[in-house]
């Protein structure tokens, strides 16, 4: 569905690999996970009509700063954490939905 262009770079970027070792070791990288996310709301903005630049980036923001304090809250448990991943793959669907 995107541009050729643009498959290396995802491919790049993602990689699904490393991606299912993280998942299936229960190891946690965030910063990984993080760049994944920054550049899947990146290409969300690439899709999305100009006249929506200005609430993307207010509604992206938040989500980031949201998902930021849920990382850094102490939780031995690792469950932050695992919500903080599902919050930032549900807005990415709702933003691919929309």
């Amino acid at each position: 569905m995107v541009p050729g262009s643009w498959k290396v770079e995802i491919t790049e970027t993602i990689d699904l690999d490393l991606l299912s070792q993280l998942l299936n070791s229960g190891t946690l990288d965030i910063d990984y996970l993080g760049k994944m996310l920054e550049f899947a709301l990146a290409t969300l903005r690439k899709l999305s009509a100009p006249a929506n630049d200005r609430e993307n980036e207010s509604t992206h923001q938040s989500l980031l700063e949201e998902l930021h304090r849920l990382c850094q809250a102490k939780d031995e448990s690792g469950s932050l954490h695992a919500v903080a991943i599902v919050k930032g793959n549900r807005f990415i669907l709702e933003q691919i939905h929309v």
